[in-house]
């Protein structure tokens, strides 16, 4: 059998506790220093340093310029990549079906409504989709 022609799927990046508690921050705080980091969850600079590390190794975290120096060096800013992934919500209303695609921080890049009846069987809103 030829594989060539098959797409390779990557295994699916679990997080750790600590990490998923960093995104957690990024996601209410937006972009940060690992300071900021540090501060907010209380670890040592060692752990959040390798935290921080192994999400942006992953690919969760990026880099997103300098932030202000209080003295010494600028800090590096943090952010989620947003080119990750995507999310898509769907809402089934009585009155509509509401569908939003977002970026994996939650940014709403499209939105879509349509009309829908739930008195009605389904097939004439199929129709319309």
């Amino acid at each position: 059998m030829n594989n060539t022609l098959r797409p390779r799927i990557k295994a699916p990046i679990l997080l750790n506790s600590a990490e998923a508690e960093i995104i957690r921050a990024l996601r209410r705080q937006g972009c940060v220093t690992s300071t900021d980091i540090t501060r907010m969850t209380g670890w040592s600079k060692a752990k959040t340093a390798q935290d921080i590390r192994d999400l942006v190794e992953k690919g969760f975290l990026m880099e997103a310029g300098e932030g202000v120096s209080q003295g010494g060096r600028k800090p590096r800013l943090l952010c989620i990549n947003r080119n990750l992934g995507f999310v898509v919500g769907v809402d089934i209303g009585a009155t509509s079906v509401d569908v939003a695609l977002a970026d994996i921080s939650g940014s709403i890049l499209q939105r879509y409504s349509e009309a829908a009846d739930v008195r009605q069987r389904p097939e004439p809103f199929l129709r319309r989709c």
